[in-house]
């Protein structure tokens, strides 16, 4: 029996940052980074052994296809799906991805600019509909997790007003126990 208690299918910018901080900072349970998704998805071992309770994290499109099988094989699980207006999600997560490609290849950048071409020209636009557009594809990512307890967030519903409120019906849904109340962070 596994300590998996929930399931956060966040792609892009949507909040997961804040839920991820608030289950880890106000409940006995753990998520592990977004960046851990992978580990876990490959390896059904480390949802048998993790030591307590604890929710996975889908951020990147590229982990879509293993989440969709996590969530498929465990039904019962429930799912919460952070959501928000596909082309303020495209833009953020756009800027944020060119921010990362500049300066994890700033001297090719340079050289790049030096020769008199853009960084438009640097990106590949298969990569960029490879890791973007399958973010706002809320059709698919709806007929994953519909079949599973589930609840929709919207962005908003993480603002200041209603922080925590969803927060609250975040970590009841997935059975979490907390450790002092929740509290707006910021």
């Amino acid at each position: 029996m596994s300590n998996l208690r929930g399931f956060l299918w966040s792609m892009g910018r949507c909040g997961t940052k804040a839920i991820l901080d608030t289950i880890n900072a106000h409940t006995t349970a753990e998520m592990p980074s977004w960046v851990d998704t992978e580990r876990f998805t490959n390896a059904d071992y480390f949802m048998q052994l993790y030591p307590r309770p604890f929710a996975l994290a889908l951020h990147f499109p590229q982990h879509i296809a293993a989440f969709e099988h996590l969530v498929q094989n465990h039904r019962q699980i429930p799912v919460v799906m952070t959501v928000r207006d596909p082309i303020p999600n495209l833009k953020s997560y756009a800027k944020v991805f060119l921010k990362s490609l500049v300066s994890r290849r700033i001297d090719d950048i340079a050289e790049l600019l030096r020769s008199g071409k853009s960084i438009v020209s640097y990106v590949d636009p298969v990569a960029v509909d490879h890791m973007m557009m399958p973010m706002i594809d809320y059709w698919r990512h709806w007929s994953v997790i519909k079949d599973s307890p589930h609840r929709i967030v919207d962005l908003s519903d993480l603002a200041e007003p209603r922080f925590v409120e969803t927060m609250t019906e975040i970590c009841d849904l997935f059975g979490l126990e907390r450790t002092g109340p929740i509290k707006w962070t910021g």
